[in-house]
């Protein structure tokens, strides 16, 4: 993910249930590209949400896992 400016991040991974399933990234990021690694280990085949929330706004995109 890039941010334009140093903000606090949160990046979190949700199940369709709205239930949180892996934490990836969290604390205070300076501009730029950043990098996070998902490890999927334990998690089932389907659909999930990739939420990023930094400076007030909130992006959301849809994670498919396939095994």
């Amino acid at each position: 993910y890039t941010l334009r400016q140093p903000v606090e991040a949160d990046l979190t991974v949700f199940d369709l249930l709205g239930r949180r399933v892996r934490h990836l990234d969290l604390g205070e990021r300076v501009a730029g590209t950043h990098r996070t690694t998902l490890t999927t280990g334990g998690l089932p085949s389907g659909t999930y949400l990739l939420r990023l929330s930094a400076g007030g706004a909130t992006t959301t995109h849809p994670l498919t896992i396939r095994r």
